[in-house]
C-alpha cells in the first residue's frame, strides 16, 4: 500500500514531514472553515477557526490551545492512506459494536418483536454483516438539501502549505481529500476527522459530523434496510405463525410484513381509521409460474380466521392473466419487473375494491366502465404491476387499466406516452386513465369517450 507521507512528502516538500513529527512549533497556524448549505428556516452561519503558534504556545479566539491536539492532526495528515472505508478505520470494533447494538435497537422507535430483536441484535454484532453494509453506511451523498463542507490548511514555518477536505453526508464526513485540483488524493482516515474536530470549539458547525455522534443510530438504520425483508418476516411470523407456517408449505414466501396499515381496494380509510387493524400482506410465488409473476395475498386483521389462499381460487384468477397472450408477452419480456395478482379471502377484486372502481370511473366520466367491472368482479383479476399500477383483467382477455402511479403502466406494455387519458382519481389517490385494452392487447380509443 502507497505510504501516505510520501504524497505529503509531494504537496509540501522534502523534509516537512520528519520535521513536523519532530516538532509541533513546525506549523505556525490551522485554518479551519466549515459551512453548511440546504434547506433551512434561515442563513447558517460559517465557522472560521484559526489555530495559530504564537508566543511559545498555540492559541485560538486568545485561549491556549494543547499543542498535542496539533501534533496529533500532523501524526494522522503524514499515516498510510486509507484508499477505501473499512471498519478499522471507522472504529467499527466488534467490542465497540456489542457495546453499542441494544442502544442501536432502542434508537430505531419500531415496536419490535422478540425474533426481530434478536435478528438485529445478532447481525449488528456481526463484523461480517457489518461489512456488507459498509459501502451504503459510507455512500457520499445519502439525502438532499444537505451540502456540508469543511476545508483546513496548515501553514509551515517556511510558508509551506497543505490543505485537505471534505464534503460528504458519511460518518466521520469521510474521505478526505488531500491537497487540491486534480492532484488531490482521498483517504478514508476517520482519525483525521477526530483530530479536527478536537481542534474545534465545542458548539462549531459540522464538528458533531466530523465526530460521527450518530454513528451508532446511522449504522442501525442501514442495517435496518439491509435485513429489512427478514426483520418484516419475523414480525409476521409473530404476529401470525401458523398463517406463516401454512403458506410456506403451499408457496414460496418471498415477503411478509404485517402492519398497522390499509390498502384502498380491499378496506376503506374510514374502517381503518376506526379500528386500526393490523393486516399481513405477503408476496408469494408458485412453482412453474415466470420467475416476476406473484400472487399479492393479504390477511386482513392479523390473519385471524384466515386460511391460506385456496389452491382453486388462486389457480382461477392467475389463469385469467397468464392465458391472455399480450399480457404473458409482457410479463416475460419485462423479467425485472414484480408483476401479479392480488388476492384476499376468494376475491381478487374484493367488494371495497369495486366500490372504490366506481368512484373512481364516475369522477373519470366512465360509469359504463363501473357497470360493466360490477357484473363480472367474481370473474376479474386485480393485477398489480411494479407497485405502481392496476389493472383489471378479464376471461376473454380484455383489461382495464384502474390506477397509475408514475405512469410506468405505459412503458411496460410499450404504449406510447400519449395513449392515456391521466384523469385525477376519487380522492386524489393517483391518476385513473379508465383505459380499456382489447383482447389482443390493443389499446381503444379512449379521447373520443371524453
Amino acid at each position: 500500500m502507497r505510504h501516505f507521507v510520501l504524497v505529503l512528502l509531494l504537496v509540501l516538500g522534502a523534509g516537512w514531514a520528519s520535521g513536523v513529527l519532530a516538532q509541533t512549533t513546525g506549523v505556525v497556524s490551522i485554518v479551519i472553515d466549515s459551512r453548511w448549505a440546504g434547506l433551512s428556516a434561515g442563513p447558517v452561519p460559517p465557522t472560521h477557526v484559526v489555530v495559530s503558534w504564537r508566543g511559545g504556545h498555540y492559541v485560538r479566539d486568545g485561549k491556549g490551545v494543547d499543542a498535542k491536539l496539533v501534533q496529533r492532526l500532523a501524526m494522522v495528515l503524514a499515516a498510510d492512506q486509507v484508499k477505501s472505508p473499512s471498519r478499522e478505520a471507522l472504529g467499527l470494533s466488534q467490542e465497540w459494536l456489542i457495546q453499542h447494538a441494544q442502544a442501536a435497537l432502542t434508537g430505531l422507535h419500531l415496536s419490535a418483536s422478540p425474533a426481530q430483536a434478536r435478528l438485529f441484535l445478532s447481525d449488528y454484532t456481526n463484523t461480517a454483516v457489518v461489512d456488507e453494509v459498509l459501502p451504503d453506511l459510507c455512500r457520499r451523498i445519502q439525502h438532499t438539501d444537505d451540502y456540508p463542507v469543511v476545508d483546513v490548511t496548515v501553514t509551515m514555518t517556511d510558508g509551506r502549505r497543505i490543505r485537505f477536505g471534505a464534503a460528504s453526508q458519511a460518518p466521520f464526513m469521510l474521505p478526505w481529500y488531500i491537497g487540491g485540483g486534480k492532484s488531490s488524493v482521498p483517504t478514508w482516515n476517520a482519525d483525521i476527522s477526530r483530530a479536527v474536530a478536537a481542534l474545534l470549539p465545542a458548539k462549531a458547525l459540522n464538528r458533531e459530523r466530523l465526530q460521527a455522534n450518530g454513528l451508532v443510530d446511522h449504522l442501525a438504520g442501514v442495517l435496518l434496510d439491509h435485513i429489512r425483508n427478514a426483520w418484516d418476516m419475523a414480525g409476521a411470523t409473530g404476529a401470525n405463525s401458523r398463517l406463516m407456517e401454512a403458506l410456506r408449505s403451499s408457496y414460496t414466501v418471498q415477503s411478509a410484513r404485517a402492519m398497522h396499515a390499509y390498502n384502498d381496494d380491499f378496506e376503506s380509510s374510514a374502517h381503518f381509521e376506526k379500528h386500526h387493524t393490523l393486516n399481513i400482506f405477503t408476496t408469494l410465488h408458485r412453482r412453474g409460474d415466470p420467475p416476476n409473476f406473484k400472487i399479492f395475498f393479504i390477511a386482513p386483521d392479523g390473519g385471524k380466521g384466515v386460511s391460506t389462499p385456496s389452491a382453486e381460487v388462486v389457480s382461477r384468477y392467475a389463469r385469467v392473466v397468464l392465458s391472455t397472450p399480450w399480457l404473458v408477452k409482457a410479463i416475460r419480456q419485462n423479467a425485472g419487473a414484480s408483476v401479479g395478482i392480488r388476492i384476499i379471502g376468494n376475491r381478487s377484486l374484493s367488494k371495497q375494491g369495486v366500490k372504490r372502481f366506481t368512484k373512481d370511473m364516475r369522477q373519470a366520466g366512465r360509469p359504463d366502465l363501473a357497470r360493466r367491472v360490477r357484473s363480472e368482479a367474481h370473474k376479474v383479476a386485480l393485477l398489480i404491476v411494479k407497485n405502481r399500477g392496476r389493472w383489471l383483467v378479464f376471461p376473454d382477455h380484455s383489461a382495464i387499466l384502474w390506477r397509475a402511479y408514475s405512469f410506468e403502466p405505459e412503458d411496460w406494455l410499450g404504449f406510447p406516452e400519449d395513449a392515456f387519458t391521466k384523469h385525477d382519481c376519487n380522492e386524489g389517490y393517483g391518476t385513473c386513465p379508465a383505459a380499456e385494452i382489447d383482447p389482443a392487447g390493443h389499446i381503444l380509443n379512449v379521447s373520443s369517450r371524453q
